[in-house]
């Protein structure tokens, strides 16, 4: 990349571009058994470990899948993006950025009788922004930003090869906020507002629903808090809070099931987070409590099974080396049994860790 900083017109001018290549090589083994589920079954509580039924009689049975993923998606971009002082206390900024992507990917069927397939797919996408940031006062700035944004229908490197040749997923982003620094640099906080619109989800047609099309739409609409105060030496207290109001604007389900209005699987409608740090000003140690709390989140699109929220807490101690630092953290200090996220089923979720101890050393050199 390159940057320049100078005038434009008189006016303060920053200017950056450039070029950029990535290549992701991606393989993935895949067995799913055939078997009965009732023979697999684990105790959640007291799992097995080591390898489950790691033989390949299981999965070359009829029903079961056992195939080899391999994918390579090189990716070359390029980018420019300018900052201009209109006025002293006014910026605007302004950015674009040009992907092309190529996917090339290939499946191996080891069961008997199974085929291998394989496609390529070119994608060209073009982003874009345009944001302004007024400091209305010293130390108190208004800012405000709009972006798009495309990407292809699904994960690239799972994607098939039927969704391959869908129109892009297309994004926007409309955001504005509030900034301040007070109290001689000791507090701090931010407030911002946000919508967000996804174009080109996969939908059922409503004419044929057998047919799937690129029509479909999600949004959200949402606000967030963020705040951080140093009342005395040594300590820091910081927070924040998200609300957000997510839903399907048009959705269309197999045997035409209309999903407008629901929320969208996996997404909590608050998430909160308070961090309180103290460093002992007699000793090289700093000592930290965080707490956590989200609410419940669906996890399918008819919005009928629904996840608890969970409140956890995290707390650690530091101290400080001539060469580094050594962490001892704990994770999950109630050891509060509880989800995070579903997968492909709907009746699935995975669980998050329980209590955990970390001990970790950062070295500087």
């Amino acid at each position: 990349e390159a940057a320049h900083q100078g005038t434009l017109g008189g006016m303060k001018n920053r200017f950056v571009a450039g070029i950029e290549y990535s290549k992701t090589d991606f393989g993935s083994r895949r067995k799913f058994s055939g078997a009965d589920p009732a023979a697999l079954r684990l105790n959640v509580d007291a799992p097995a470990s080591g390898n489950f039924l790691d033989d390949d009689a299981i999965y070359n049975a009829a029903g079961a899948l056992n195939q080899q993923i391999a994918v390579k998606i090189p990716t070359t971009s390029v980018f420019a993006e300018d900052a201009l002082n209109l006025l002293p206390n006014l910026t605007v900024l302004a950015g674009i950025r040009n992907d092309r992507i190529k996917l090339e990917r290939s499946i191996v069927n080891f069961n008997p009788g199974g085929t291998p397939t394989s496609f390529d797919k070119s994608y060209s996408a073009t982003s874009w922004r345009l944001g302004s940031v007024w400091e209305a006062l010293p130390g108190f700035s208004v800012y405000a930003q709009h972006s798009n944004a495309v990407a292809p229908v699904g994960n690239l490197l799972l994607l098939s090869q039927a969704n391959a040749s869908f129109d892009l997923t297309r994004g926007k982003q409309t955001e504005a906020g509030l900034k301040q620094t007070f109290w001689g640099g000791r507090a701090d906080w931010t407030l911002a507002t946000y919508k967000i619109e996804q174009t080109n989800i996969l939908t059922r047609d409503p004419v044929t629903p057998a047919n799937t099309i690129a029509v479909g739409k999600q949004s959200s609409r949402g606000v967030e808090l963020a705040a951080s105060v140093r009342p005395v030496r040594g300590l820091t207290v910081s927070g924040n809070y998200a609300s957000v109001a997510a839903r399907f604007d048009q959705l269309l389900e197999a045997g035409g099931v209309s999903r407008n209005g629901n929320t969208p699987p996996n997404v909590p409608s608050r998430v909160g987070n308070l961090w309180v740090d103290y460093k002992l000003a007699d000793l090289p140690l700093t000592l930290g409590l965080g707490v956590h709390s989200v609410s419940g989140f669906f996890t399918d699109n008819a919005n009928t099974i629904r996840v608890n929220g969970y409140t956890t807490a995290d707390a650690y101690a530091a101290w400080r080396l001539a060469k580094g630092t050594l962490t001892f953290r704990v994770r999950n200090l109630t050891d509060r049994e509880y989800a995070t996220w579903t997968g492909a089923a709907s009746t699935q979720v995975m669980l998050a860790a329980p209590r955990t101890y970390e001990v970790a050393f950062r070295a500087a050199f």
